[in-house]
Protein backbone atom coordinates (compact mmCIF):
# COMPACT_ATOMS: atom_id res chain seq x y z
CA UNK A 1 0.00 0.00 0.00
CA UNK A 2 3.08 2.45 0.71
CA UNK A 3 4.30 1.70 -2.49
CA UNK A 4 1.34 2.37 -4.66
CA UNK A 5 0.43 5.38 -2.22
CA UNK A 6 3.79 6.65 -3.68
CA UNK A 7 2.91 5.54 -7.22
CA UNK A 8 -0.65 7.23 -7.10
CA UNK A 9 0.58 10.52 -5.58
CA UNK A 10 3.68 10.56 -8.44
CA UNK A 11 0.77 9.95 -10.87
CA UNK A 12 -1.55 12.53 -9.75
CA UNK A 13 1.74 15.48 -10.09
CA UNK A 14 2.69 14.36 -13.58
CA UNK A 15 -1.12 14.99 -14.29
CA UNK A 16 -1.90 18.10 -11.86
CA UNK A 17 1.82 19.40 -12.20
CA UNK A 18 3.00 17.93 -15.40
CA UNK A 19 0.68 20.03 -17.59
CA UNK A 20 2.73 22.54 -17.05
CA UNK A 21 5.47 21.11 -19.39
CA UNK A 22 2.64 21.29 -22.06
CA UNK A 23 1.44 24.59 -24.04
CA UNK A 24 -1.17 26.21 -25.96
CA UNK A 25 0.17 25.33 -29.65
CA UNK A 26 0.48 21.51 -28.55
CA UNK A 27 -3.25 21.06 -28.49
CA UNK A 28 -3.57 23.16 -31.59
CA UNK A 29 -0.96 20.65 -33.52
CA UNK A 30 -3.04 18.02 -32.05
CA UNK A 31 -6.27 19.13 -33.63
CA UNK A 32 -4.62 20.37 -37.15
CA UNK A 33 -2.65 16.69 -37.06
CA UNK A 34 -5.90 14.51 -36.45
CA UNK A 35 -9.19 16.55 -36.51
CA UNK A 36 -11.68 13.54 -37.03
CA UNK A 37 -12.26 13.17 -32.94
CA UNK A 38 -13.35 16.73 -33.17
CA UNK A 39 -15.30 16.40 -36.40
CA UNK A 40 -16.80 13.53 -35.17
CA UNK A 41 -18.59 15.42 -32.13
CA UNK A 42 -19.45 18.33 -33.89
CA UNK A 43 -21.37 16.63 -36.26
CA UNK A 44 -22.77 13.79 -34.19
CA UNK A 45 -26.68 14.10 -33.41
CA UNK A 46 -27.77 13.24 -30.45
CA UNK A 47 -30.56 10.31 -30.38
CA UNK A 48 -32.85 9.87 -26.88
CA UNK A 49 -35.17 11.58 -24.84
CA UNK A 50 -34.43 14.86 -23.18
CA UNK A 51 -35.72 14.83 -19.83
CA UNK A 52 -33.82 17.41 -18.55
CA UNK A 53 -36.63 20.16 -17.66
CA UNK A 54 -38.60 17.15 -16.06
CA UNK A 55 -35.51 16.88 -13.77
CA UNK A 56 -35.60 19.90 -12.82
CA UNK A 57 -39.00 20.91 -12.15
CA UNK A 58 -38.83 17.50 -9.87
CA UNK A 59 -35.13 18.24 -8.31
CA UNK A 60 -37.12 21.80 -6.95
CA UNK A 61 -39.96 19.97 -5.48
CA UNK A 62 -38.00 17.44 -3.84
CA UNK A 63 -38.64 16.65 -0.48
CA UNK A 64 -36.43 15.81 2.54
CA UNK A 65 -38.87 13.78 3.40
CA UNK A 66 -39.28 11.46 0.07
CA UNK A 67 -39.15 7.75 0.33
CA UNK A 68 -37.54 5.29 -1.62
CA UNK A 69 -38.82 2.34 -0.15
CA UNK A 70 -39.59 0.40 -4.05
CA UNK A 71 -35.76 0.13 -4.45
CA UNK A 72 -35.11 -1.34 -1.21
CA UNK A 73 -35.62 -5.03 -3.01
CA UNK A 74 -32.85 -3.89 -5.01
CA UNK A 75 -28.71 -4.38 -4.68
CA UNK A 76 -27.08 -1.30 -6.62
CA UNK A 77 -23.57 -1.93 -7.56
CA UNK A 78 -21.24 1.56 -7.99
CA UNK A 79 -18.85 1.04 -10.67
CA UNK A 80 -15.97 3.85 -10.35
CA UNK A 81 -14.03 5.60 -13.15
CA UNK A 82 -10.81 5.99 -14.34
CA UNK A 83 -8.29 6.67 -12.01
CA UNK A 84 -11.07 7.55 -8.67
CA UNK A 85 -8.58 4.56 -6.39
CA UNK A 86 -6.34 7.86 -6.35
CA UNK A 87 -8.88 9.28 -3.53
CA UNK A 88 -8.09 5.99 -1.62
CA UNK A 89 -4.47 5.48 -2.17
CA UNK A 90 -3.58 9.07 -1.31
CA UNK A 91 -6.10 9.46 1.23
CA UNK A 92 -3.72 11.27 4.14
CA UNK A 93 -1.53 12.79 1.29
CA UNK A 94 -1.18 16.82 1.77
CA UNK A 95 -1.10 16.76 -2.02
CA UNK A 96 -3.99 14.87 -2.93
CA UNK A 97 -5.91 17.53 0.07
CA UNK A 98 -5.07 20.06 -1.73
CA UNK A 99 -6.11 18.75 -4.91
CA UNK A 100 -9.28 18.56 -3.19
CA UNK A 101 -9.49 14.06 -3.50
CA UNK A 102 -12.23 12.79 -1.56
CA UNK A 103 -13.59 9.06 -1.24
CA UNK A 104 -14.92 7.79 -4.32
CA UNK A 105 -18.75 7.76 -4.39
CA UNK A 106 -19.45 9.54 -1.10
CA UNK A 107 -22.65 11.77 -2.25
CA UNK A 108 -23.97 8.29 -3.83
CA UNK A 109 -23.32 5.98 -0.53
CA UNK A 110 -24.34 8.92 1.47
CA UNK A 111 -27.74 8.49 0.02
CA UNK A 112 -28.15 4.74 -0.24
CA UNK A 113 -27.70 4.27 3.09
CA UNK A 114 -29.43 6.63 4.45
CA UNK A 115 -32.53 5.36 2.38
CA UNK A 116 -31.56 1.80 3.73
CA UNK A 117 -30.98 0.53 -0.08
CA UNK A 118 -28.42 -2.46 -0.06
CA UNK A 119 -25.23 -1.56 -2.48
CA UNK A 120 -21.33 -2.65 -3.17
CA UNK A 121 -18.82 -0.58 -4.73
CA UNK A 122 -17.52 -2.99 -7.12
CA UNK A 123 -13.89 -4.41 -7.02
CA UNK A 124 -12.86 -3.51 -9.56
CA UNK A 125 -9.16 -2.31 -10.53
CA UNK A 126 -10.47 1.59 -12.34
CA UNK A 127 -7.33 1.90 -14.29
CA UNK A 128 -7.87 -1.99 -15.87
CA UNK A 129 -8.84 -2.70 -19.35
CA UNK A 130 -12.72 -2.71 -19.92
CA UNK A 131 -12.58 -6.27 -20.71
CA UNK A 132 -10.84 -7.33 -17.41
CA UNK A 133 -13.23 -4.76 -15.19
CA UNK A 134 -16.35 -6.06 -17.41
CA UNK A 135 -16.12 -9.47 -16.06
CA UNK A 136 -15.83 -8.78 -12.65
CA UNK A 137 -19.05 -6.99 -13.16
CA UNK A 138 -21.01 -9.65 -15.32
CA UNK A 139 -19.92 -11.92 -11.86
CA UNK A 140 -21.14 -9.48 -9.43
CA UNK A 141 -24.20 -9.23 -11.15
CA UNK A 142 -24.69 -13.28 -11.36
CA UNK A 143 -23.96 -13.51 -7.85
CA UNK A 144 -26.16 -11.33 -6.61
CA UNK A 145 -29.44 -12.46 -5.17
CA UNK A 146 -31.42 -9.60 -5.64
CA UNK A 147 -32.34 -7.51 -8.50
CA UNK A 148 -30.26 -4.99 -9.85
CA UNK A 149 -29.53 -1.53 -10.27
CA UNK A 150 -26.25 -0.06 -11.85
CA UNK A 151 -25.09 3.19 -11.04
CA UNK A 152 -21.50 3.40 -12.86
CA UNK A 153 -19.25 6.84 -13.37
CA UNK A 154 -17.30 7.67 -16.48
CA UNK A 155 -14.77 4.55 -17.64
CA UNK A 156 -17.25 2.51 -15.00
CA UNK A 157 -19.85 3.22 -17.82
CA UNK A 158 -17.35 1.56 -20.25
CA UNK A 159 -16.75 -1.08 -18.28
CA UNK A 160 -20.86 -2.08 -17.25
CA UNK A 161 -21.52 -1.58 -21.39
CA UNK A 162 -18.32 -4.14 -21.91
CA UNK A 163 -20.20 -7.04 -19.41
CA UNK A 164 -23.53 -6.57 -21.15
CA UNK A 165 -22.04 -6.57 -24.37
CA UNK A 166 -20.34 -10.26 -23.16
CA UNK A 167 -22.74 -11.74 -21.23
CA UNK A 168 -26.27 -10.11 -22.38
CA UNK A 169 -27.91 -12.96 -20.70
CA UNK A 170 -27.62 -10.59 -17.44
CA UNK A 171 -30.25 -7.95 -18.82
CA UNK A 172 -33.39 -9.67 -17.17
CA UNK A 173 -31.38 -9.24 -13.59
CA UNK A 174 -30.82 -5.52 -14.10
CA UNK A 175 -33.64 -3.71 -13.34
CA UNK A 176 -32.13 -0.13 -14.33
CA UNK A 177 -29.01 1.45 -15.20
CA UNK A 178 -27.78 5.36 -13.98
CA UNK A 179 -24.70 6.35 -16.12
CA UNK A 180 -22.90 9.18 -14.50
CA UNK A 181 -20.45 11.00 -17.13
CA UNK A 182 -20.02 8.00 -19.08
CA UNK A 183 -17.67 7.91 -22.23
CA UNK A 184 -19.53 6.09 -25.01
CA UNK A 185 -18.11 7.21 -28.09
CA UNK A 186 -14.60 8.10 -26.14
CA UNK A 187 -13.06 11.71 -25.71
CA UNK A 188 -10.58 13.37 -27.61
CA UNK A 189 -8.96 14.44 -24.77
CA UNK A 190 -7.56 10.32 -24.73
CA UNK A 191 -6.21 11.09 -28.21
CA UNK A 192 -4.00 14.00 -26.74
CA UNK A 193 -3.26 12.03 -23.84
CA UNK A 194 -1.56 9.34 -25.81
CA UNK A 195 -0.43 11.73 -28.36
CA UNK A 196 1.83 13.31 -25.74
CA UNK A 197 4.79 11.60 -24.47
CA UNK A 198 5.01 13.74 -21.19
CA UNK A 199 1.71 12.72 -20.04
CA UNK A 200 1.81 9.14 -21.71
CA UNK A 201 5.12 7.50 -20.55
CA UNK A 202 5.35 8.43 -17.09
CA UNK A 203 0.97 7.91 -16.60
CA UNK A 204 1.65 4.41 -18.24
CA UNK A 205 4.42 2.86 -15.82
CA UNK A 206 2.20 4.47 -13.16
CA UNK A 207 -0.97 2.86 -14.16
CA UNK A 208 0.69 -0.39 -13.79
CA UNK A 209 1.84 -0.36 -10.55
CA UNK A 210 -1.70 0.36 -10.05
CA UNK A 211 -2.65 -2.45 -11.29
CA UNK A 212 -3.83 -1.53 -14.93
CA UNK A 213 -1.83 -0.16 -17.65
CA UNK A 214 -2.72 2.16 -20.80
CA UNK A 215 -5.07 -0.35 -21.82
CA UNK A 216 -7.83 1.90 -19.79
CA UNK A 217 -6.79 5.27 -21.45
CA UNK A 218 -7.09 3.69 -25.05
CA UNK A 219 -10.43 2.44 -24.49
CA UNK A 220 -11.37 6.25 -24.16
CA UNK A 221 -10.02 6.70 -27.43
CA UNK A 222 -12.62 8.43 -30.00
CA UNK A 223 -11.29 5.53 -32.34
CA UNK A 224 -11.49 2.95 -29.67
CA UNK A 225 -15.31 3.36 -28.85
CA UNK A 226 -16.70 3.66 -32.86
CA UNK A 227 -15.43 0.30 -33.26
CA UNK A 228 -16.67 -1.06 -30.26
CA UNK A 229 -19.72 0.36 -30.96
CA UNK A 230 -20.05 -0.66 -34.36
CA UNK A 231 -18.82 -4.38 -34.14
CA UNK A 232 -22.08 -4.77 -31.36
CA UNK A 233 -23.95 -2.11 -33.26
CA UNK A 234 -27.01 -4.17 -33.02
CA UNK A 235 -27.29 -4.98 -29.23
CA UNK A 236 -26.30 -1.62 -28.31
CA UNK A 237 -28.89 -0.32 -30.53
CA UNK A 238 -31.59 -3.00 -28.71
CA UNK A 239 -30.48 -1.98 -25.30
CA UNK A 240 -32.26 0.70 -24.56
CA UNK A 241 -35.53 -1.52 -25.03
CA UNK A 242 -33.95 -4.25 -22.93
CA UNK A 243 -33.70 -2.03 -19.80
CA UNK A 244 -34.69 0.97 -18.16
CA UNK A 245 -31.14 3.66 -18.83
CA UNK A 246 -30.49 7.36 -17.81
CA UNK A 247 -27.75 9.16 -19.08
CA UNK A 248 -26.49 11.74 -16.81
CA UNK A 249 -24.73 14.04 -18.84
CA UNK A 250 -22.88 17.43 -18.13
CA UNK A 251 -20.81 20.40 -19.53
CA UNK A 252 -18.96 23.50 -17.71
CA UNK A 253 -17.95 26.52 -19.93
CA UNK A 254 -14.83 27.99 -19.14
CA UNK A 255 -15.41 31.11 -16.51
CA UNK A 256 -12.27 33.51 -17.40
CA UNK A 257 -10.24 34.08 -14.37
CA UNK A 258 -11.31 31.00 -12.29
CA UNK A 259 -9.86 27.42 -12.48
CA UNK A 260 -12.88 25.77 -11.41
CA UNK A 261 -12.06 22.53 -12.65
CA UNK A 262 -9.55 19.70 -13.33
CA UNK A 263 -7.16 20.17 -16.18
CA UNK A 264 -9.04 23.09 -16.87
CA UNK A 265 -6.18 25.23 -18.94
CA UNK A 266 -5.93 22.05 -21.15
CA UNK A 267 -7.88 19.21 -21.82
CA UNK A 268 -11.25 21.37 -21.15
CA UNK A 269 -10.28 24.26 -22.57
CA UNK A 270 -8.80 21.96 -25.19
CA UNK A 271 -11.92 20.58 -26.40
CA UNK A 272 -13.98 23.69 -25.88
CA UNK A 273 -11.26 25.58 -28.37
CA UNK A 274 -11.65 22.41 -31.12
CA UNK A 275 -16.07 23.57 -30.43
CA UNK A 276 -17.03 21.03 -28.22
CA UNK A 277 -18.59 21.58 -25.16
CA UNK A 278 -17.46 19.25 -21.84
CA UNK A 279 -17.09 18.73 -18.49
CA UNK A 280 -13.66 19.09 -18.36
CA UNK A 281 -12.78 15.33 -19.61
CA UNK A 282 -15.78 14.33 -21.89
CA UNK A 283 -17.89 16.32 -24.78
CA UNK A 284 -21.16 15.77 -23.07
CA UNK A 285 -22.60 14.03 -26.67
CA UNK A 286 -20.42 11.42 -25.97
CA UNK A 287 -21.85 10.61 -22.27
CA UNK A 288 -25.12 9.72 -23.38
CA UNK A 289 -26.31 6.64 -24.74
CA UNK A 290 -27.49 6.66 -27.53
CA UNK A 291 -31.51 6.00 -27.55
CA UNK A 292 -31.11 6.73 -23.99
CA UNK A 293 -33.44 8.76 -21.49
CA UNK A 294 -31.23 11.37 -20.72
CA UNK A 295 -30.51 14.84 -18.17
CA UNK A 296 -28.51 17.51 -19.36
CA UNK A 297 -26.81 20.03 -16.55
CA UNK A 298 -24.95 22.82 -17.37
CA UNK A 299 -22.06 24.29 -14.69
CA UNK A 300 -21.15 20.88 -13.59
CA UNK A 301 -17.85 19.07 -13.91
CA UNK A 302 -16.65 14.99 -14.86
CA UNK A 303 -15.60 14.80 -11.32
CA UNK A 304 -18.86 14.79 -8.97
CA UNK A 305 -18.29 11.83 -6.31
CA UNK A 306 -14.53 12.65 -6.38
CA UNK A 307 -13.97 16.30 -6.01
CA UNK A 308 -14.17 17.76 -2.22
CA UNK A 309 -13.79 21.53 -4.06
CA UNK A 310 -16.59 21.00 -6.63
CA UNK A 311 -18.87 23.25 -6.23
CA UNK A 312 -22.10 20.44 -6.35
CA UNK A 313 -20.30 19.21 -3.30
CA UNK A 314 -19.41 22.45 -1.55
CA UNK A 315 -23.70 23.38 -2.24
CA UNK A 316 -24.42 20.15 -0.36
CA UNK A 317 -26.55 19.39 -3.25
CA UNK A 318 -25.02 16.20 -4.10
CA UNK A 319 -27.48 13.57 -2.00
CA UNK A 320 -29.89 15.64 -3.48
CA UNK A 321 -29.18 15.25 -6.96
CA UNK A 322 -29.04 11.26 -6.34
CA UNK A 323 -32.52 11.50 -5.11
CA UNK A 324 -33.76 13.20 -8.24
CA UNK A 325 -31.48 10.76 -10.40
CA UNK A 326 -33.32 7.92 -8.33
CA UNK A 327 -36.95 9.19 -9.05
CA UNK A 328 -36.34 9.82 -12.72
CA UNK A 329 -35.22 5.90 -12.80
CA UNK A 330 -38.37 4.75 -11.36
CA UNK A 331 -40.32 6.74 -13.61
CA UNK A 332 -38.42 5.25 -16.29
CA UNK A 333 -38.66 1.40 -14.43
CA UNK A 334 -42.56 2.23 -14.51
CA UNK A 335 -42.71 3.09 -18.25
CA UNK A 336 -40.56 0.21 -19.19
CA UNK A 337 -43.01 -2.56 -17.26
CA UNK A 338 -46.15 -0.67 -18.66
CA UNK A 339 -44.36 -0.86 -22.44
CA UNK A 340 -43.52 -4.55 -21.74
Amino acid sequence: MIIESLVATSLITSLTFGQSTLNHSLSMQALQEDPYPYEFFQKMQVSGKDRTTEFKDSFVRLSEDEKFEDFKDTHVLLIAGLLSDLSILVKNNPLAKWIGLKNKFQDQIEFLTKNQITYDLVNIESEAAPKVNGAIICKSIEESKKQIIIFSHSKGSTDTLTCFVSRPDLLPKVRGWISSHGAFWGTPAAEIFLQNRWLKWPSNHALRWLGGGIESVESLSVYDAIEFNLRNEEMLKNLPNKIPLVSFASYKPDVPGKWDTYFEPYFRDWLEEGGLQNDGLVPWKSQIFPGSHYVLIEGMDHFWGLDENNDLQKSGLGGKLMAGLFIMLREEIRDFQKAH
